[in-house]
């Protein structure tokens, strides 16, 4: 993963780095799609998990607002997948690049100023 989306919470930049990878085999792997867009969502549906536990546990007040951006992009994985139908390549192309998109945005403007706030309450890689 890029330094540049690099939060220094280990289990956050970890999962992040395995969805980019999870996307990138989406991307080039047309043999096994279906197995891949299900990885994917199962993988993002957990870490969406594991970022709210943090947030929570460590009383971050901008929790709601983060937690209904995860909600969002499970809805519209969703509704991609339901749009998907018969054309199978070109929505599994569609998915792998809304998703990246929406990843590396959300890193930047949402994960961001959580992994800081994370950072002061303690949680962060070990120096």
């Amino acid at each position: 993963m890029s330094p540049d989306l690099t939060l220094a919470i280990p289990v956050v930049d970890y999962q992040h780095d395995k969805i980019l990878h999870f996307i990138e085999s989406l991307k080039h792997r047309a043999a096994t799609r279906p197995e891949v867009i299900q990885a994917i969502d199962d993988y993002t549906g957990r870490h969406f998990i594991v970022e709210e536990e943090l947030m929570a546990a460590h009383a971050y007040p901008d929790l709601q607002r983060h937690k209904a951006e995860h909600d969002y992009l499970k809805g519209k994985i969703g509704g991609l997948l339901d749009a998907m139908g018969k054309d199978e390549i070109a929505g599994s192309k569609a998915i792998a690049e809304y998703m990246e998109a929406w990843l590396l945005q959300h890193i930047q403007t949402a994960d961001r100023p959580m992994a800081e706030f994370l950072k002061q309450r303690g949680v962060a890689s070990p120096a």
